[in-house]
C-alpha cells in the first residue's frame, strides 16, 4: 500500500513530497509543505479527518482543483489576504475566461496549446479578462488545466465572499459599524 499523499501531524495537515517520472526520462520532484494548521478547537482529530478528506479527493476533479488552489498559493504565492483585495468581481471574471478556454476547438486550441499566451486567445474571451488584471496573466494550457484554474479562481471567489460574510455578520452582532 501506498504511502498517503496527506497526512496529519498534530494541528498540522501536511501533503508528502512527490517524485513523478518526465516523457524525457528525468525525474519531477514536489516538494511537501503544510497544507494547513487547524485550531486548537479542531483539535489532532480534525486534523486527521481533514487528512483523510484530501486524499479521498486526490485523483477527482474536486481534488485537481484543490491542486490548483495549492500550486496558486505555493507557486504564486496567493493568500487569502491577496484574493479579499480583489472586491471588484476580477477573480470571477477570470474564472469565467478560464472556464470559456476550455471550450475553444481546433484549430484555435491548437494555437493556444502551443504558442500559451494571451495573444493566441479569441479575442471574445480575452475581452472577459479583467480589467484591473494585466492580460499577460492570461495564459492558456490545455483544456484540463485552464478548467482546474477556472474552479480554483472560483474557489478564491466563493471564499473572499465567505470571509466577507463572516465579517459583516460579526460587526451585526457587535453592532459594529462598517
Amino acid at each position: 500500500m501506498t504511502e498517503p499523499l496527506y497526512s496529519a501531524d498534530g494541528l498540522t495537515v501536511r501533503k508528502r513530497a512527490v517524485e513523478k517520472p518526465n516523457p524525457d526520462g528525468t525525474r519531477n520532484i514536489s516538494l511537501g509543505f503544510n497544507v494547513c494548521h487547524v485550531s486548537e478547537f479542531v483539535g489532532e482529530e480534525g486534523a486527521e479527518i481533514i487528512a483523510r478528506a484530501l486524499n479521498l479527493l486526490d485523483g477527482t476533479a474536486l481534488g485537481d482543483v484543490a491542486g490548483e488552489c495549492e500550486r496558486q498559493f505555493a507557486e504564486e504565492g496567493w493568500t487569502p489576504e491577496h484574493d479579499d483585495a480583489h472586491d471588484d468581481g476580477s477573480l470571477a471574471e477570470a474564472a469565467a475566461a478560464y472556464a470559456l478556454m476550455s471550450t475553444v476547438e481546433r484549430p484555435d486550441r491548437a494555437v493556444m496549446d502551443t504558442f500559451q499566451n494571451h495573444g493566441s486567445v479569441p479575442y471574445a474571451i480575452r475581452k472577459l479578462w479583467p480589467a484591473s488584471w494585466d492580460l499577460a496573466w492570461l495564459k492558456p494550457k490545455s483544456r484540463r488545466r485552464d478548467l482546474e484554474r477556472a474552479g480554483a479562481l472560483i474557489v478564491a471567489e466563493l471564499g473572499r465572499l465567505k470571509r466577507l460574510e463572516a465579517i459583516e455578520e460579526a460587526r451585526t452582532l457587535l453592532k459594529i459599524e462598517a
